[in-house]
């Protein structure tokens, strides 16, 4: 990844909706580190995640987020990602994980991170896929 995706990932992710609705007033900052998302076998960068700081820490109740399911390991090859949007409730939220895309700079997983934060509410948006290829993996 090259300094210049890695800083339009940061920006993408400071100026994100569902980032600065969260945040509400809250100071916010990303992480200088930003861990490359692939293609499976690693052979094309697609994105990266960021760690985006929260100050002070926040409240939210039933806020819609973007979130993905993954093909799980028994999938066949090719078997897409699902992009979806969750309902997140929770309390003194401090620090997100926010995916960016390269391709269109928007999210595609925000989720809360680190320590601290109360989660109670983390739940899909309507009916989870029947597809065999998207069941949990044993222990998850």
């Amino acid at each position: 990844m090259t300094p210049a995706q890695a800083q339009r990932i940061r920006s993408a992710a400071l100026s994100n909706g569902f980032v600065r609705q969260i945040a509400s007033g809250s100071k916010i900052r990303a992480s200088r580190q930003v861990v490359p998302s692939v293609t499976i076998g690693g052979r094309r960068l697609i994105g990266g995640s960021v760690q985006i700081y929260l100050d002070p820490p926040v409240s939210v109740v039933d806020q819609r987020l973007p979130a993905v399911i993954y093909p799980n390991e028994k999938a066949p090859p090719g078997t897409p990602t699902l992009h979806r949007h969750v309902l997140l409730s929770g309390s003194n939220i401090g620090q997100l994980e926010v995916a960016i895309s390269l391709k269109g700079g928007n999210a595609e997983r925000i989720e809360p991170s680190g320590s601290g934060s109360k989660v109670t509410k983390f739940e899909l948006i309507g009916p989870r896929p029947k597809d065999p290829a998207y069941a949990p993996e044993p222990g998850r």
